[in-house]
């Protein structure tokens, strides 16, 4: 069996940089989503650390993952490989700050004897939908209640006349302070350059059958299912017939409309107005 991929979608949000990357072989599915720097400064690449570092792990995993490791073991050797490429660039980035440093979300997939494996880090999404029986949906769910966290100051102090940006801005320390709890008890786990979250990733194993669709999604494609209501899994990971637009772009077309109707969050909170916005519809093919 192979997996097919079927549609893939990535879309720059209101940054200057997509900070998103996916990627698709025969054997294994992956889409990533570099945490926003928080710490002012720029250290790995002139444009964007975090699309420095989604960039270099989906280049290592587009290799990995067509080999027969178990997948925990190629988001393992995927993260040394970025971490080899930060040791080359000569800098000490282990004396930088927990939320100075990169790293990213993410779901991803493989085929291996006749199962397929999943993973997930952060805020990414995997839906499933067999044959036969309801769309599956796997997440990690210990990222949200820091987010929440922070919409709910921003949201807060909107109701008390700051504007969005503004309040955005005040929430900086809170950030940092989610941001520095990444891959510690009572926090969140993502892949960074320590590799420490990797063992820590919400992982499964399930029977492989042809006929099988899934979709990947970075948070800011899935907020059209869990936050704008615009669509949900079945759609998206549903057979389609021939001629007609891909269920991924015309999802992101609407949320993009969405977005801007809502500039200041008000009507639907988030931390940001438009994110990056990704997501691979697959399916498994005999």
């Amino acid at each position: 069996m192979r997996i097919e991929c079927l549609e893939m979608i990535s879309q720059k949000g209101v940054g200057q940089h997509n900070e998103d990357r996916a990627v698709c072989t025969a054997r294994g599915a992956a889409v990533m989503d570099g945490a926003t720097g928080l710490g002012g400064r720029r250290h790995f690449s002139d444009a964007s650390d975090a699309a420095w570092f989604a960039e270099t792990l989906a280049g290592a995993l587009s290799q990995l993952l067509c080999d027969d490791r178990p997948l925990l073991d190629n988001l393992a050797e995927a993260v040394r490989a970025v971490r080899r490429e930060a040791d080359r660039r000569a800098f000490e980035w282990r004396s930088l700050l927990p939320y100075e440093q990169p790293s990213a979300s993410l779901a991803a997939v493989k085929l291996r004897e006749d199962a397929l494996e999943y993973a997930i880090l952060g805020d990414c999404t995997l839906a499933l939908r067999a044959v036969a029986g309801p769309v599956q949906v796997f997440s990690d769910p210990r990222l949200a209640p820091l987010d929440e966290a922070v919409i709910r100051f921003i949201h807060e102090r909107q109701g008390h006349g700051v504007a969005y940006e503004e309040a955005k801005a005040q929430a900086l320390p809170l950030l940092r302070a989610n941001r520095s709890r990444m891959n510690t008890p009572g926090g969140y786990f993502a892949a960074s350059l320590d590799g420490t979250g990797i063992p820590h990733a919400v992982t499964g194993r399930l029977p492989a059958e042809a006929g099988l669709h899934g979709v990947l999604a970075s948070d800011g494609f899935s907020r059209a299912v869990d936050l704008f209501r615009l669509t949900d899994w079945a759609a998206l990971t549903g057979a389609i017939r021939s001629g007609e637009a891909g269920p991924l772009a015309v999802a992101a077309d609407r949320l993009r409309q969405a977005e801007a109707s809502d500039p200041d969050c008000l009507r639907h909170p988030r931390l940001k107005v438009s994110d990056d916005a990704t997501a691979i519809r697959f399916e498994i093919r005999a």
